[in-house]
């Protein structure tokens, strides 16, 4: 009988009983009746079970796989082999299968049992004893002696001493008793360049909470957004026209703006602000306009007509009537905010707003935060509106028609087309300045040019005359990918047909079948409903100023992150940034430069991409303004074509608008603004003339 054999003879018999066997591959004599359970159980492939018959059984089964393993081929290679080269046998084992891997597992296991992996480590901080559970990380190649394991406790220790000296030098006035224990732990088991790095990205993060929770305790600024307004002051009642496009919304909105004596509108669009504003003043009530680009002024005006940006200036004014137009954009990623504000600071015992039906849960949520009451009438089209269900042709398309397009590119295409087939066509889109859409749209409306060919900005409410319109295709870009209409989007702009007053009804389509067939189901398929549960907002200056002397922080975009990142309005608002504004600020974020300095140029309206003119000129004039210098007129240049005037125009309105913030620096205001007419004028001219026709 072999050892083996005698070994699972006594097992079985005894159960529990010692049962001696020397593991010669180990160099120690184990007794195996005396390992404890539970180390028995972790042998890979055997399960925990109650039966006592049935674990033996088991174990049994188990350990001579095992052993088999384990004892052959040490009893004919490593026993024997001298002390020096027993080290390099584990190598030689690969020949069998799992061989290696189990031998670890149970050296691991060995050294557990004998040892224990987990003990308590002692140091001093501060003169008073630091107490740290610490574990023991065991070689899996041999079986420790208890000389060896103080070897190792004695070396972890030393690491964690130096460790802390590390930290104690990190730290230098920052008090360390404010690490809650585990982190602490943590980084005294990390590598000294780990260590270094994690600690000093701890303590600044520390510091800023500690910043802002002081912040928070003493300015009120940072704790109750939508408290600090005057309009808490009043119980305001909210009225909201909800409904599909040309139900009329704008018009009744307008209608009690006009009876009232001061009056506040607002808009996604300055075309439409444009276009109220006339509606006012031709009513003879003096109004002012005020966009991101062009102003206005009416002494002693007593309405305002405004893009939605513009709100702040207004916040702590009080109106008898503030209209919020288009208000489904509270839910837009770049521009939401500003429809927050508005709807959250606006001064005004009647609060008014315009929008679909889908906007209903947010607006019931955010008017119970404001704590006031909202009332909501539903408004029906106007004008039916039906499908054109055969694609339509530029030589035969009736005139007062409007054809949507979604690029510049495609609508001056579409333009030059309609004028190779003897049709004349005016257009609309992005990059025009309100002057020349103005006149694009008047030269539309009283009937000099048969087709209005236009972007997606129609679809906000412009007062555009139709009975058609006709969608190019059924995709857009959206500043980040190209995709296909959603229905509200062909509902807002398909809605332009059949403007009432001008015809009986409306008639929408598209240049091809597919084309019809997205306008149709967008057309007829129920808009998902628009439930915010927070409500974007954007810092102020003062907001980022405060922080920034607080933290001693030179950085606007980290500023502004840290705001987002650690500054809690509550539960129902939270802070943003728009991508597009992080990138520019990225660019001008120069922090030898004022922090004010750069918060007015961040805020400037600037269109087009990063290499785009206007803002290459405005990072050159905020390093000259830096300097002290005062800046001169952009050069126009080699005016050619529409792109290049276009752009040249949008410089001048760029140094307008800081003309506005900077006076002291932009002091040829008078000239832009002349050359600015000059440069409408001419882009009028070019958009005006008519192709020859083939």
């Amino acid at each position: 009988m072999t050892g083996r054999q005698q070994l699972f003879e006594d097992l079985e018999a005894g159960r529990a009983q010692q049962a001696p066997v020397a593991l010669a591959a180990f160099g120690t004599p184990i007794e195996v009746g005396a390992v404890p359970r539970q180390v028995i159980y972790a042998i890979p492939g055997l399960r925990q079970v109650h039966r006592a018959d049935v674990f033996w059984s088991k174990l049994q089964g188990r350990l001579q796989k095992r052993l088999d393993l384990l004892l052959e081929p040490f009893q004919a290679y490593y026993a024997e082999l001298p002390e020096d080269e027993q080290q390099t046998t584990l190598a030689r084992l690969s020949k069998y299968p799992n061989w290696v891997d189990f031998a670890r597992w149970f050296t691991r296991r060995m050294n557990l049992f004998r040892h224990g992996a987990h003990y308590t480590l002692t140091l001093e901080l501060h003169g008073e004893p630091l107490h740290l559970p610490a574990e023991l990380e065991f070689p899996d190649n041999r079986v420790l002696d208890e000389a060896e394991v103080e070897s190792l406790r004695a070396a972890q220790l030393a690491s964690y001493r130096r460790n802390l000296e590390t930290l104690l030098e990190l730290a230098a006035d920052f008090d360390l008793d404010q690490v809650e224990r585990p982190v602490l732990i943590r980084l005294l088991r990390q590598s000294p360049r780990r260590l270094r790095k994690h600690f000093l990205e701890l303590k600044e993060r520390m510091r800023t909470a500690m910043v802002l929770s002081e912040l928070r305790r003493t300015d009120a600024r940072f704790s109750q957004y939508h408290e600090l307004y005057r309009a808490r002051r009043l119980k305001r009642r909210w009225l909201a026209y909800l409904g599909p496009t040309n139900s009329g919304k704008t018009h009744r909105a307008m209608e009690q703006a006009a009876r009232a004596g001061s009056a506040l509108y607002l808009s996604p669009l300055r075309l439409m602000a444009l276009e109220n504003q006339e509606r006012l003043e031709e009513q003879g009530i003096p109004c002012t306009l005020i966009t991101g680009e062009e102003q206005i002024i009416r002494e002693g005006a007593t309405h305002y007509c405004c893009t939605m940006e513009e709100f702040g200036r207004f916040q702590n004014i009080r109106f008898d009537v503030v209209i919020v137009d288009e208000v489904q954009l509270l839910g837009d990623a770049q521009r939401g905010w500003a429809w927050t504000d508005a709807l959250v600071g606006a001064y005004t015992e009647r609060l008014i707003m315009t929008g679909p039906e889908l906007v209903t849960p947010s607006l019931e949520h955010l008017c119970r935060i404001c704590n006031d009451e909202l009332v909501i009438e539903h408004t029906r089209r106007l004008t039916p509106l039906a499908i054109d269900s055969k694609p339509p042709s530029l030589q035969r398309m009736p005139a007062g028609s409007i054809i949507v397009d979604f690029s510049r590119r495609g609508v001056l295409e579409l333009k030059a087309l309609l004028e190779q087939r003897g049709r004349s066509a005016a257009v609309i889109y992005g990059a025009l300045s309100p002057v020349v859409r103005r006149e694009q749209a008047r030269r539309f409306r009283e009937g000099e040019v048969e087709i209005m060919v236009a972007t997606d900005a129609i679809g906000m409410g412009l007062n555009l005359p139709a009975h058609r319109l006709y969608f190019r295709t059924d995709e857009k870009f959206d500043g980040v990918t190209v995709r296909t209409l959603t229905g509200q989007e062909i509902k807002q702009i398909a809605g332009r047909a059949g403007r009432y007053g001008f015809s009986e009804s409306g008639l929408a389509g598209g240049f091809e079948h597919t084309v019809i067939h997205t306008i149709r189901r967008g057309l007829d398929e129920p808009d998902p409903p628009l439930d915010l549960k927070k409500f974007a907002v954007r810092p102020s200056y003062g907001h980022l100023k405060t922080l920034a002397d607080a933290l001693g922080e030179r950085s606007l975009l980290r500023v502004w992150l840290t705001f987002i990142e650690s500054v809690n309005y509550g539960k129902h608002f939270m802070a943003v940034l728009p991508e597009e504004l992080m990138n520019w600020i990225k660019r001008l974020d120069d922090p030898a430069i004022d922090l004010r300095l750069r918060w007015i140029f961040a805020s400037v309206p600037i269109h087009g991409g990063p290499e785009s003119p206007a803002r290459l000129s405005a990072l050159a004039w905020l390093r000259h303004v830096h300097q002290g210098g005062v800046v001169p007129l952009p050069h126009p240049g080699r005016l050619q074509d529409l792109r290049s005037l276009e752009e040249t125009l949008h410089e001048l309105e760029v140094y307008i608008h800081l003309w506005r913030a900077l006076p002291e620096y932009f002091i040829e205001e008078e000239a832009a603004r002349e050359r600015r007419e000059e440069l409408n004028d001419r882009i009028l001219e070019i958009l005006s003339a008519t192709r020859r026709r083939r």
